[in-house]
């Protein structure tokens, strides 16, 4: 087991991308930063997950994502298997917080240079991985400010379309991601702006929910919760490590590994595994403005323990 098996779960991703830049000729747009008239306007609906409390306006954020789309992930540092930076644009508009909300959100700019990674350097196109999120102004600038230390964040993330690595958040098998190609238009949505379109990456690549959708017709959906992964989505360096266990045919038995009980396990592990969905867990762990990527694996030609949860 490697840390390549985490950056394996987003070689997909640019995959699916890749496979766009034969669409429809060059369309992209020109970049820059300042806000102008709307690109492309998203919109989607926001929920609260029960026990999860809202005290106050619900403000917006698209957050891009730099070091997804590298190869072979991200940065490496030390202690960590990559780490992404983070581009955040906020805009001036919140909403009561009376569920579920019916929300919009203008783009006015392509995602800044700084946070578009290369898709094909032979042909110069560049792409971008985004989420929207959701979150309490705590310091009312009116923008979601990002954070060195998750701890102590002056916004409170209250839920996001899609994160660093899926599975961490309500909707388990799937991440909404907002995608972006400096050359190519979104796919099968003529009415839409050129460079925009929907990603959706589900924790099995072959999974009918992994797949990209056009935008702005593709509602953009947000729940919001208390889940761990929500603390690490303003971090403006995130730290992600692979921290993995193999119970092997000879070994005398099978621990079960710890996991916190608000955490999502999933059966099978994520982009290319390597044994049986059954016989793998996957789950993430959350510890500040790091993200552990978790996995346990029983080796082929054992029985399964006991307390095994897949089928």
């Amino acid at each position: 087991m490697t840390p390549a098996r985490v950056r394996r779960r987003y070689a997909g991703v640019t995959l699916l991308l890749l496979l766009l830049l034969g669409a429809t000729g060059c369309q992209g747009l020109a970049d820059g930063t300042t806000a102008g008239p709307p690109l492309i306007t998203l919109r989607g609906k926001i929920t609260l997950a029960p026990n999860t409390p809202v005290d106050g306006n619900v403000r917006l954020a698209l957050a891009w994502y730099p070091g997804l789309l590298n190869e072979p992930g991200g940065t490496p540092t030390p202690n960590c298997d990559f780490t992404t930076s983070l581009g955040i644009v906020s805009q001036d508009v919140e909403y009561r917080p009376n569920f579920p909300i019916d929300y919009a959100f203008d783009v006015t700019a392509p995602p800044p240079k700084a946070a578009q990674a290369p898709l094909s350097a032979a042909a110069g196109i560049s792409g971008a991985l985004g989420a929207v999120v959701a979150y309490l102004d705590g310091n009312g600038n009116g923008v979601l400010d990002p954070c060195a230390d998750a701890t102590v964040c002056a916004d409170r993330v209250l839920g996001a379309s899609g994160s660093v690595l899926p599975g961490g958040l309500p909707s388990e098998q799937i991440d909404s991601l907002v995608a972006y190609t400096d050359a190519i238009a979104g796919p099968g949505d003529h009415a839409g702006k050129p460079g925009f379109f929907l990603l959706r990456v589900g924790l099995n690549p072959v999974s009918p929910q992994s797949g990209i959708l056009p935008l702005p017709s593709t509602a953009i959906d947000i729940t919001l919760s208390a889940a761990p992964i929500l603390t690490s989505i303003a971090c403006d360096r995130l730290c992600v490590r692979t921290v993995g266990a193999t119970c092997a045919v000879a070994d005398a038995d099978c621990a079960s590994p710890a996991w916190p009980k608000d955490t999502n396990v999933h059966c099978g592990f994520p982009y290319s595994p390597p044994s049986p969905m059954s016989r793998e867990l996957a789950w993430l762990g959350v510890n500040g403005c790091t993200v552990m990527s978790n996995f346990y694996v029983v080796e082929e030609g054992r029985a399964l323990p006991p307390w095994w949860p897949c089928p």
